[in-house]
């Protein structure tokens, strides 16, 4: 894969890859693959501009870096991925909108809002109150 060195500094380097809107898959997908590598502390990815920020330990890492970044083929990193289930990793709503969603799973989040919306009008401020409250403490 081909990129461009953005900025480096003594421990750190940030490139661009010349993908860009990466989806969460092939974020990951790379994500991983770097963080597999002796000496690395810390990778960013960006998903919008395909930028990625490594961290590391010594010079030695930061070649290593790049060989990895510049071998990688992103479509067969992104195959790999796919076929992982993230049921565990918290998402956000941009990465829910690109994974989709089933029929069911939408007829699931629609009952709960239409509840919610009753609720907020038709019940008393503070019984809504404490209605809310055992929601949240339901999903911590």
């Amino acid at each position: 894969m081909k990129y461009n060195i953005k900025h480096e500094t003594k421990n750190s380097i940030r490139v661009r890859i010349d993908k860009k809107n990466l989806s969460y898959h092939m974020a990951e997908a790379i994500s991983n693959k770097l963080n597999k590598i002796n000496g690395v502390t810390n990778i960013e990815i960006y998903r919008g501009t395909g930028g990625i920020r490594a961290q590391y330990t010594s010079a030695d890492v930061r070649n290593v870096i790049l060989n990895a970044i510049s071998d990688m083929d992103i479509e067969d990193i992104t195959r790999e991925e796919e076929s992982v289930t993230y049921d565990s990793n918290p998402i956000t709503a941009r990465e829910l909108r690109e994974r989709g969603f089933d029929n069911d799973m939408k007829a699931k989040f629609r009952r709960q809002i239409w509840m919610e919306a009753v609720t907020d009008v038709l019940l008393p401020e503070p019984v809504n109150i404490a209605m809310h409250v055992f929601e949240y403490a339901k999903y911590r």
